[in-house]
């Protein structure tokens, strides 16, 4: 057993034995594969040493609790107060010397408070506790080392990229204990070739939530090229769900429908810009509603070559909404030759009405002056309700797209970028200082404006408008309000490039405003 001489330890019966716990477990894993002896030195030691830690932080606490001054010694030694926790050695002993020697108006150092200095013995950086006396980022690299080994006694060339991304996050603690079962399996894999490095390869693996995030950081380090989230989801969707209908005669036409029309729509606009979630949302309904469908005509002892409008009608009678998205199934169905030409529902969905301007103006005024809401939805909040932007659209916007010169902030919603007035921009700029904190170990260069918790991901668009929901702002009605107020006070085309929409979007709220500029033209009006 070694000793330990460090203050204030050796005398203390509690450590020994924990020192001496450490020393057995050590000798249990001689003789275990690399893999094996990483994994229970990184989880069991690290659990013993925790167990070490709570007997000095007992102490600690009780002598802090008689007025022993812990923060202020942080203060008088540029230290955190976790860093103090840390650091402090040893026993009762030690934390009543430390309180001995400090008095009221004087700070002391470390070895004055009885601290003891824990180097990592690889790259010098003090931290604690320190299993096999490394740091946790050491740890990290060699734990990285063996789970990205492709056999050859070397990290997988093609893995590179996330190895070096990995080791340099910013809490490396987190990516050990992200480290282990499923993901050190996965990754194992991609390193002996056992799982193909490829987009295809990923969709076929479980769970689906610890694949997607392994995903999020090949693309978001170069390994893998960028992929559509939404269009993913809906390619590993699809055959779960067709394998799943009763009817292998459904299956097929269902299949059919689903790939030749509805995914490649999706790949069209994928191509063009990213999809949001609504879009993956809208192709599902479209095709288990194609499903139903048929299941209902099963029922009515009809078959879909004899549909005829007294079906179509019945279908669509019982529940229009629900059963809105089959219309694409029926058109397709009808341009295909399956079915005979039939009059289809036409009905708009009717959005929720405008919140009055009395209203809109009263969220605006508690987002800018209150801080119930934290500062994320304050900020999200506002840019709906004073840009009239989709919680799609804001989601997407970065960092870069705020600037700010002598005069003014400006944001980049269109081209020219509107400028931004205090007291918002006053709330942007603290909102800016403080989202580093935002920022997770495995998003650590995210410029989005709303980073979200997977790597190279913003936040998601149902959560955002959850929050902002819960903060008691209506997105859509909100939104509408804004646009209608906007377009009264300037032309339609000019909030249009301004603000990121189409044209015929707000001349057609203009119109519906009754704004005074509704017959200007669109265009460039400079020459």
């Amino acid at each position: 057993m070694t000793t330990d001489t460090q203050p204030g330890v050796a005398g203390d019966p509690q450590v020994a034995v924990l020192r001496g716990a450490v020393d057995h477990f050590i000798d249990e894993i001689i003789g275990r594969s690399p893999a094996a002896r990483l994994r229970l030195l990184t989880e069991l030691r690290h659990e013993l040493n925790a167990s070490l830690d709570s007997a000095r932080v007992q102490a600690m606490t009780d002598a802090s609790a008689q007025g022993w001054g812990l923060r202020r010694i942080a203060e008088q030694c540029d230290l955190s107060h976790e860093q103090v926790r840390r650091l402090l050695a040893g026993s009762v002993d030690a934390a009543k010397s430390a309180r001995s020697k400090y008095s009221k108006n004087q700070g002391i150092c470390r070895e004055c408070a009885g601290m003891a200095r824990r180097f990592c013995t690889r790259c010098g950086e003090e931290e604690g506790p320190l299993p096999a006396g490394l740091c946790q980022r050491c740890t990290l690299a060699d734990a990285l080392c063996l789970v990205l080994d492709d056999g050859n006694g070397q990290v997988s060339p093609p893995l590179k990229p996330l190895f070096d991304g990995l080791c340099a996050a910013t809490e490396p603690g987190t990516v050990l204990e992200w480290l282990t079962g499923q993901v050190r399996d996965l990754l194992e894999g991609l390193a002996t070739g056992r799982i193909g490095l490829t987009h295809e390869a990923l969709n076929s693996l479980e769970p689906v939530r610890t694949v997607d995030h392994l995903r999020d950081l090949l693309v978001h380090h170069g390994v893998l090229p960028p992929l559509d989230k939404q269009l993913a989801l809906f390619e590993r969707w699809l055959p779960r769900y067709l394998d799943n209908l009763a009817e292998p005669v459904h299956a097929r036409l269902v299949g059919h429908f689903a790939t030749w029309h509805v995914l490649n729509r999706m790949r069209r606009r994928a191509a063009k810009r990213r999809l949001v979630p609504s879009a993956n949302d809208h192709a599902k309904q479209q095709v288990s509603q194609a499903a139903a469908l048929l299941t209902w005509l099963d029922g009515r002892g009809r078959s879909l070559g004899k549909l005829g409008q007294a079906d179509v009608d019945a279908w669509f009678a019982e529940s229009t909404a629900t059963r809105r998205p089959s219309l694409d199934f029926l058109r397709w169905c009808a341009e295909t030759g399956r079915t005979s030409k039939l009059t289809l529902p036409t009905g708009k969905v009717t959005n929720p009405a405008p919140i009055t301007q009395h209203r809109r103006l009263e969220l605006i005024r508690v987002l800018l002056t209150g801080d119930r809401a934290p500062l994320f939805v304050r900020v999200a909040g506002l840019i709906v309700l004073l840009y009239a932007q989709p919680v799609s659209r804001l989601i997407r916007l970065t960092t870069d797209d705020l600037t700010e010169n002598d005069t003014e902030m400006l944001l980049r919603l269109g081209d020219p970028p509107v400028t931004v007035p205090d007291p918002f921009a006053a709330l942007l700029r603290g909102y800016l200082k403080q989202l580093p904190r935002q920022i997770n170990s495995t998003n650590p260069s995210s410029a989005w404006l709303f980073p979200g918790q997977r790597a190279g991901q913003p936040a998601s668009v149902g959560g955002v408008r959850d929050a902002l929901r819960e903060a008691g702002i209506p997105t859509l009605a909100a939104r509408s309000a804004t646009l209608r107020q906007l377009v009264l006070q300037a032309p339609a085309p000019v909030i249009a490039v301004m603000l990121g929409y189409h044209h015929t979007t707000t001349t057609g709220t203009a119109a519906e405003a009754g704004s005074p500029w509704s017959k200007y033209a669109p265009g460039d009006h400079s020459k």
